[in-house]
């Protein structure tokens, strides 16, 4: 399975992180290791897609009626929450950047744990160095590694779960981020984790789907282009990548997210916010830049073609013909 197949796959399965932080001393489980070439690129992409989600989610955090948390617990404003998605954010930059992520199978996890995706090892409660701690992953559900899962883990340099949210949420039948009632419960609970995670899904997700979306069209205009039709590869990936109307755009895909997770409705964030939210944040105008930068891709490919087709049929010189 390439990096993204499993995407794809997972962007349409939904499971929950169920990740206990423990105390380590910089050292991972026996029996883990570093990621293969292949994984390492699955998780520089979601460290990536999670810094583009990252804006959205503050300003979704902005348009909450209550319920902030965190790494604490309750709080009564989002300022002080948005403090600690920045904190979690540079964490989850730092463990990419230096190396911190290991990969293991099911038992390796914390305690054997069969429903852990990953965990993390920090090395207090209150952690002020990120150099001993580390992330690792489930090697045997890699399908389901995704972004919200890596802030989840993240998340974990700042706090502990308590005792009793994940068996209540494990207590569930569904256990999808739509279900209204892992909302309930995470609310109850006041968990900063399962908050990151439960916001940062739809609009994550969105942005993988928005990726695959690209490059799915650029691989139909290649085949185009590699058929000689130039002309038709162009025209078909500005046809396919045109955004139309703005507004519409945006409303789309604030309605496309809401469909992923119960987080939003339970805090206040109706639809026309969220597309607020998506309009603030500026995902328009960066997706947008994607597309035009895809475009003008493929138009000075064709230009550097027609060049070389030019230099190869064009006679040469008297001068130069061998005698």
């Amino acid at each position: 399975m390439t990096m993204i197949d499993s995407l794809k796959h997972g962007a349409k399965s939904l499971i929950l992180p169920t990740a206990l932080a423990i105390t380590g001393c910089g050292e991972p489980p026996e029996g883990t290791s570093k990621p293969t070439d292949e994984q390492a690129e699955r998780i520089e992409y979601l460290v990536e897609i999670a810094g583009e989600t990252t804006p959205i989610v503050k300003e979704i955090i902005r348009s909450m009626d209550s319920g902030w948390v965190d790494a604490h617990g309750e709080v009564d404003n989002p300022e002080a929450m948005i403090a600690d998605i920045d904190t979690v954010q540079e964490t989850l930059d730092y463990y990419w950047d230096n190396d911190s992520f290991y990969v293991g199978p099911t038992s390796t996890m914390y305690g054997g744990d069969i429903n852990a995706i990953g965990f993390h090892s920090p090395t207090d409660g209150t952690p002020t160095d990120r150099s001993d701690n580390y992330i690792v992953l489930n090697s045997d559900e890699e399908e389901y590694w995704d972004t919200e899962l890596v802030v989840h883990e993240a998340t974990h340099f700042l706090m502990y779960h308590d005792s009793e949210i994940e068996p209540e949420l494990l207590a569930l039948e569904d256990r999808n981020y739509a279900n209204p009632e892992i909302a309930k419960i995470v609310r109850k609970h006041t968990d900063l984790a399962y908050m990151q995670s439960g916001l940062y899904v739809g609009p994550s997700n969105l942005l993988v789907s928005l990726d695959l979306n690209r490059r799915d069209k650029i691989a139909e205009a290649q085949k185009l282009l590699d058929e000689g039709k130039a002309r038709e590869a162009l025209e078909q990936l500005k046809t396919d990548l045109d955004m139309g109307d703005k507004d519409a755009w945006i409303l789309d895909k604030a309605q496309w997210i809401t469909g992923w997770s119960a987080f939003y409705a339970e805090f206040g964030v109706t639809t026309e916010i969220l597309a607020d939210n998506l309009a603030e944040a500026g995902l328009y105008e960066s997706e947008l830049e994607k597309r035009t930068d895809v475009i003008d891709e493929l138009t000075k490919e064709i230009q550097e073609n027609r060049r070389e087709s030019i230099q190869e049929i064009r006679p040469m010189p008297p001068e130069w013909k061998i005698k």
